[in-house]
């Protein structure tokens, strides 16, 4: 397994790291990056994780199959959180309080309540594409996407407009 990302979980210790692996899960260490353990319940085996994120007290983990997961306990343990997903393959979670938002083969998906209900926000964006990465810029937030660039949305994901001026398209 290959590192894929990494984050501080910020809950409780503040010294807990968690990684995300290609084929391995989630690993975890609370001795800023001397050892790590895997930290996979909930989560099923050789699964590879695409993102990492966190929203107030709950971590998040993008799945290239499996849809999200989040841990309310510094990713001891996980549970699915996939009501309104249409793919399963989570490419980027990105949170900009108080919404957190994931990338997918088909597009933005937007949650903002407790429940983590996803609504699908694509209005803008290229029909059917994968959303590969997002970013939060102040109040914006940037989605990145296969083959057709850079797209920036003011209002939450309500809307989105093109910046590929400059970037490859292909």
């Amino acid at each position: 397994s290959s590192l894929v990302s990494i984050t501080r979980s910020g809950i409780g210790s503040a010294s807990t790291l968690l990684a995300g692996t290609s084929g391995g899960g989630v690993f975890v260490s609370n001795n800023n990056g001397v050892s790590w353990a895997p930290s996979n319940t909930g989560l099923g085996d050789h699964l590879y994780i695409s993102s990492l994120s966190k929203l107030g007290s709950h971590l998040f983990v993008g799945t290239n199959d499996r849809g999200l997961f989040f841990s309310v306990d510094n990713g001891e343990t996980w549970n699915p959180v996939n009501d309104g997903l249409t793919n399963p393959s989570i490419y980027c979670v990105v949170a900009k309080p108080p919404f957190l938002f994931a990338g997918s083969q088909g597009g933005v998906f937007r949650s903002s309540d407790s429940k983590i209900d996803w609504t699908i926000v694509n209005n803008g964006l290229p029909s059917g594409r994968q959303i590969s990465a997002m970013c939060v810029s102040g109040s914006n937030l940037i989605a990145g996407t296969e083959f057709f660039g850079a797209y920036r949305s003011v209002d939450n994901g309500g809307t989105w407009n093109s910046l590929t001026k400059g970037l490859p398209q292909n």
